[in-house]
């Protein structure tokens, strides 16, 4: 009875007072969020493992993981919300099974440092205070080479850029450029030509790049690189490993060469061939080219070369196929033509380009050259000897004048092997006008200053002759060279030439006439020489109007 009355007491006390004074609120524990603990586990090159531990009970704790040097300021509410995106992020709810984490990040940079950062929220979800830990990545494997790319610097220089998969500096021991020539039989087993040591100053590196100047080689050379272990190292100082590298010619490809290793080539040049004659006396006898390429030939394409014959009014064309026509033998090509040409016919070959190799490889570009098809010996001078008609252009008034001009076999040998009898229609009662008659050359070769010719005024003689800025003739003293084209013409040179008058002391006073050219074919109605013509004289001061 009297304990329930003491119920009662205190009952009706609790409401008399809840009437006076108004509801009792009953205390509550303060909201309060907890510190959290970061404790790193492990670490390896490219990995972390570590522990989260918030000091008490929580809602939810979140971490993020930054790659830098030093701490961020991260604000707590977004990292608690996993606002921030990075290497790695990530939350969990605190209970009676996670009151702790341990996590694990893969896929991070050797030799680095990284921050964690970590915020625990209270039960309500307001977040503390952020801790951060600070951790760096272990360096223990060596660099490996990843690519390389061919470069050319800005200097015109080649060589190969060696990418490693992290950036490296340079060691020790040199780096060795073995070559090789596409055409020799060594590439077929990978055995080098020679090598070449790699100077200090062609070895560039930038970060995880090595760029390797080639010393000079020999032009279309294949080359690979050497080196040894340690010629580079990474910044912990784990060295590289050995490269050896090598060229040859595998079963992977019949005709293009196989790397092994690091390898490239150098660059190659274009080249043609010399060989071919001035004129050609025998079109029997074979046409021998010679390769301008330093290295000699080196392979044969087989492709057809092309051959034209032009004459006057005609072109006839040729396909020479290699083995038929044309062969390779001691490093040049022999070429053989498929019929005789005219006489006089130019006689054209063309070699197109990339149809032969030389030693290391480098391919020809398009060749043409010419040559005129010329007469022989066998009847001495039977395309030269006889009267011809002669028209040659005056250099003063620009205008043709005829003549004649009768050409016999030499009675001096000494002078040439032919003679001028007549010339410009002016018989040689002096002396022949001496030339020398070259048919292979096809070339009628006349000394100047030959005096041939006199009358009562004085004397007349053959000369070659120089004109002056101002216009103004002169003697000269170089040969005048005649062609004989084909048979029985002959023409003469776009240069100055022509006869000179001088008085009985056998001195200058002036020109007969000056020529520039002429044309000259045989005179088949008449071989009797013509009569003096009337002189034309001009002063040695006389401009020349062409």
């Amino acid at each position: 009875m009297k304990r329930i009355f003491t119920y009662i007491t205190v009952l009706t006390l609790a409401v008399a007072c809840e009437t006076m004074y108004g509801p009792v609120e009953t205390p509550v524990a303060p909201d309060t969020a907890q510190d959290i603990a970061i404790t790193v586990n492990e670490t390896g090159d490219e990995t972390v493992k570590f522990t989260l531990a918030p000091a008490g009970e929580a809602s939810y704790y979140s971490y993020l993981v930054e790659k830098a040097d030093a701490a961020s300021e991260i604000d707590p509410e977004t990292l608690y919300k996993v606002g921030y995106k990075d290497v790695a992020q990530g939350t969990f709810k605190y209970a009676a099974d996670a009151t702790s984490q341990t996590v694990e990040v893969a896929g991070l940079e050797s030799n680095s440092t990284y921050q964690i950062y970590a915020v625990a929220g209270s039960l309500m979800g307001i977040p503390g205070k952020v801790t951060t830990v600070s951790f760096k990545t272990s360096d223990t494997v060596s660099p490996a080479l990843s690519d390389y790319t061919e470069y050319e610097g800005a200097e015109g220089d080649t060589g190969v850029a060696l990418v490693f998969d992290e950036p490296v500096v340079r060691g020790t021991g040199d780096l060795v450029v073995k070559y090789y020539a596409m055409n020799s039989a060594e590439i077929a087993e990978g055995v080098e030509l020679g090598q070449v040591t790699v100077p200090a100053e062609n070895v560039v590196v930038e970060d995880e790049v090595v760029y390797v100047a080639v010393p000079e080689l020999p032009a279309g050379a294949f080359y690979a690189l050497d080196y040894p272990e340690g010629a580079f190292a990474d910044v912990s100082g784990n060295k590289v490993a050995a490269l050896t590298s090598k060229v040859y010619f595998g079963e992977e490809t019949e005709y293009e060469p196989y790397y092994a290793g690091v390898g490239n080539r150098y660059p190659t040049v274009e080249w043609g061939f010399e060989g071919m004659p001035e004129g050609i006396s025998d079109w029997t006898a074979p046409i021998v080219l010679t390769p301008t390429s330093e290295y000699g030939l080196g392979y044969a394409y087989e492709e057809n070369l092309s051959l034209v014959y032009v004459e006057t009014g005609k072109t006839t064309s040729y396909e020479l196929v290699c083995d038929e026509h044309y062969g390779v033998s001691g490093g040049k090509i022999v070429v053989y033509l498929p019929e005789e040409p005219a006489k006089g016919a130019t006689v054209a070959l063309t070699v197109p380009g990339e149809a032969f190799e030389d030693y290391y490889g480098n391919m020809n570009e398009e060749w043409t050259a010419s040559a005129k098809s010329l007469y022989d010996m066998s009847v001495p001078f039977e395309n030269v000897v006889g009267t011809y008609v002669m028209t040659q252009v005056s250099a003063f008034d620009g205008q043709p004048y005829p003549s004649k001009m009768v050409i016999e076999e030499s009675d001096n040998p000494v002078y040439g092997n032919v003679m001028f009898t007549t010339y410009e229609s002016i018989p040689c009662n002096v002396a022949p006008i001496y030339a020398v008659y070259d048919p292979e050359k096809g070339t009628l070769t006349m000394e100047s200053q030959q005096v041939f010719a006199s009358d009562e005024e004085g004397y007349y003689a053959f000369v070659s002759a120089t004109v002056s800025s101002s216009g103004s003739p002169g003697i000269g003293t170089a040969p005048v060279v005649f062609t004989v084209a084909e048979p029985n013409v002959i023409t003469g040179p776009n240069y100055y030439y022509g006869v000179l008058i001088l008085n009985q002391a056998q001195e200058p006073t002036g020109f007969y006439d000056l020529y520039y050219k002429c044309a000259a074919q045989l005179d088949t109605e008449s071989s009797a020489p013509a009569s003096v013509a009337a002189p034309r004289v001009y002063a040695l001061d006389t401009k020349v109007s062409r």
